[in-house]
């Protein structure tokens, strides 16, 4: 498979595409809703795509060229609840998820 041209993407990509969980939890929250609607309105057409382009590879595999892609991806599952549904980076009345403890593995304590 011949890699999709994602070249309109890659402001996106190189600012959003960041390599930790919790480097994307920081992102989300000290973003504004504009700034995470406009990645999430640029990501999500081309998404599916990604994907595509992405599982041709096996996960612990994807090459090194193509994990900001990858990850910015992955920072559609943490831009899509704040713009869709919450029309906040944060919920006032919610946990900030910078304090949560990231699980290893499952027998983490």
């Amino acid at each position: 498979m011949t890699t999709p041209d994602f070249s309109a993407l890659a402001p996106y990509i190189s600012e959003w595409g960041l390599p930790s969980v919790s480097a994307r939890i920081e992102k989300r929250v000290t973003s504004s809703i504009e700034e995470l609607q406009g990645f999430h309105a640029a990501m999500l057409p081309r998404l599916q795509e990604i994907i595509e382009f992405l599982n041709q590879f096996p996960l612990n595999e994807i090459p090194e060229e193509h994990q900001p892609l990858k990850n910015a991806a992955l920072f559609m599952l943490h831009a899509e609840r704040p713009v869709t549904k919450w029309q906040t980076p944060i919920l006032a009345d919610a946990l900030d998820p910078r304090h949560f403890n990231m699980k290893k593995s499952f027998i983490d304590s």
